[in-house]
């Protein structure tokens, strides 16, 4: 071969090596900055997988809370069935003494009024009472 054949091989292959190594460079620096915002997002995902844990510790608590105040509603219930009951309970002995009451005026009235009647006579002729009773008025 003859020597600018020779030459121009070489200044070719210097030209591809110096382009090789200029993309090999830049495919190194590409990389390189990769890298740094695959950091980047390690260092965010491992900042969510915080807030993560976070959320789920208040979650476990809230489901805890959620847990206690069922069962304080629960025993709520059964208290509130029991004093609804006891007023039930109020409400009847209430109905019986009214009625026990009603009785009672009823009793009293009749004895009045025949306490009244019999003031009403005393010292009249017992056969005028009679007469006024099963004679009609005239």
């Amino acid at each position: 071969m003859d020597q600018d054949m020779i030459a121009f091989f070489e200044d070719r292959f210097r030209a591809t090596s110096q382009q090789i190594e200029g993309l090999r460079e830049e495919n190194k620096q590409q990389f390189e900055h990769l890298d740094g915002r695959m950091d980047k997002l390690d260092g965010r995902m491992d900042g969510l997988d915080g807030r993560m844990d976070g959320l789920d510790g208040r979650m476990d608590r809230l489901e805890e809370q959620a847990h206690q105040t069922r069962i304080v509603m629960e025993d709520m219930r059964g208290e509130i069935r029991l004093l609804a009951e006891g007023i039930i309970g109020v409400w009847e002995r209430q109905d019986q003494f009214k009625e026990e009451v009603t009785r009672e005026l009823k009793g009293v009235q009749y004895r009045l009024s025949v306490l009244a009647a019999h003031t009403e006579n005393k010292g009249r002729d017992p056969i005028a009472i009679i007469r006024e009773r099963l004679v009609e008025p005239l």
